[in-house]
């Protein structure tokens, strides 16, 4: 209560993003009909099913093995609790329920998506305590995410965009803090080499945070000589080793996982073109870039606009904020844009730098004497987002198309009836849909 009291705004704002992110959380119940949602819940479920401690069994799951472990204690709380109100009476009811209602534990899994976006929010907002000094830019910062359109919508879905962007910003949090701390010892490098692993563990751009370790590293020690800083520093070659070790292990437990991430490397340009591969020095790149920097701007307009004054004051002003925040956002697009089969969810790891930077700017026009206008913009950029988000969760909460052509069929088609399809093609033109009476 004493925390609550004293943080009564970072708790409104973190309210606000809950139930933002909550709202419209059982769309199309009980299907699944957004894409990767089973893909990490049945590898967990299977995990849980089995007794095993491995993913790498689970049929088909294409990701890295780390967010199948995260789904895990959602998963068992919430089985633990059905059996306790004797949903489940026993093990074959479980099995049942994976087989027949899969869409209950789909709900569990878009719960872990809320609960790391509202997670990322607070972490934002100790991201920009740990940089800056004025509370006013860690409240803003954390505000305007928490009603930030791109960050909710996706932030309602089993996918991994959500506790990647927080595993990712994580990897930031300890790359402040390594480089503000007044000792560091082999273990916090370590520590760094871990969590950079655990980001890559979710998803393959999780490994684009070691850009920020290597930043950490070569600030601590810039008064040093190159070769001191990068070729002999012992902590910094043990956490090298020791990330290699993490990827090992990451590789051990879902081979499938990272065989489809290598497989996408290599893929010849005629391949890539259909989905993600990577093609270091290729035409692509540059329109690439231009797709997420031009979607970017229409997704977050004010954001964006506010992310380039905000990083020219950072210029002037704090360059190690810069360091960290404007140029870890332009590595992380430089980095990202030479993986084809581009979308916009792939950005979603941006966003949190774009609202620090973006409350710092406004932070700068209210202490230089600009009050009006940085009010004036703030409520404008909160109203255009709020709204879409809003409007979003509204939409939400409307029935689902499928789930009213499911029950349209359930009820008028009889059983053992067919529907014809002629947009399959001559070899499968027929759907056959069997209904039960």
């Amino acid at each position: 209560m004493e925390f609550i009291k004293n943080n009564w705004i970072l708790v409104s704002i973190l309210a606000v993003a809950f139930f933002l992110r909550v709202g419209g959380l059982g769309h199309a119940f009980p299907l699944i009909a957004f894409g990767d949602e089973s893909a990490t819940l049945l590898a967990s479920l299977k995990m849980l099913g089995t007794f095993s401690l491995r993913a790498a069994d689970a049929a088909g799951y294409y990701y890295p093995a780390v967010l199948s472990y995260v789904y895990l204690p959602f998963l068992a709380v919430f089985i633990a609790a059905g059996a306790w109100l004797c949903s489940f009476a026993n093990i074959q009811q479980i099995k049942e329920a994976v087989f027949f209602d899969l869409g209950l534990f789909v709900l569990v899994a878009r719960f872990v998506s809320v609960f790391f976006g509202v997670a990322t929010v607070y972490l934002v907002y100790k991201i920009s305590r740990l940089l800056f000094a004025k509370p006013l830019v860690s409240l803003l910062a954390s505000f305007l995410l928490s009603i930030s359109f791109f960050h909710v919508a996706v932030s309602h879905f089993a996918n991994t965009w959500a506790t990647q962007t927080f595993f990712y910003l994580l990897v930031l949090y300890w790359a402040i803090y390594f480089f503000k701390k007044s000792e560091v010892t082999f273990k916090d490098y370590i520590l760094g080499a871990f969590l950079v692993s655990l980001a890559f563990g979710i998803n393959s751009v999780g490994l684009f945070g070691y850009c920020w370790f290597i930043l950490a590293h070569y600030l601590r020690n810039k008064e040093k000589k190159f070769k001191d800083i990068f070729l002999t520093d012992r902590n910094f070659w043990l956490a090298n080793f020791t990330l290699v070790i993490f990827i090992g292990i990451i590789y051990w437990l879902n081979p499938a996982g990272l065989n489809n991430l290598f497989s996408r490397l290599t893929a010849p340009s005629s391949q890539a073109a259909d989905y993600a591969s990577y093609q270091v020095f290729h035409l692509s790149t540059f329109s690439n870039l231009f797709f997420y920097l031009k979607n970017i701007f229409l997704v977050e307009p004010f954001f964006g606009l506010f992310f380039l004054g905000g990083s020219w004051a950072l210029w002037r002003k704090d360059r190690t904020a810069f360091y960290f925040l404007s140029l870890g956002a332009v590595s992380y697009l430089v980095l990202l844009s030479p993986m084809t089969g581009i979308l916009i969810r792939y950005s979603l790891p941006l966003f949190p730098l774009l609202v620090i930077v973006s409350a710092y700017f406004l932070s700068e026009l209210f202490q230089d004497g600009h009050k009006k206008i940085s009010v004036i913009l703030l409520i404008l950029a909160a109203l255009y987002t709020l709204t879409f988000s809003g409007l979003f969760d509204l939409r939400l909460l409307k029935a689902n198309t499928l789930v009213l052509t499911r029950d349209w069929i359930s009820k008028n088609i009889p059983a053992s009836a067919s529907i014809q399809n002629y947009d399959l093609g001559e070899d499968a033109k027929v759907v056959v849909i069997s209904t039960t009476e």
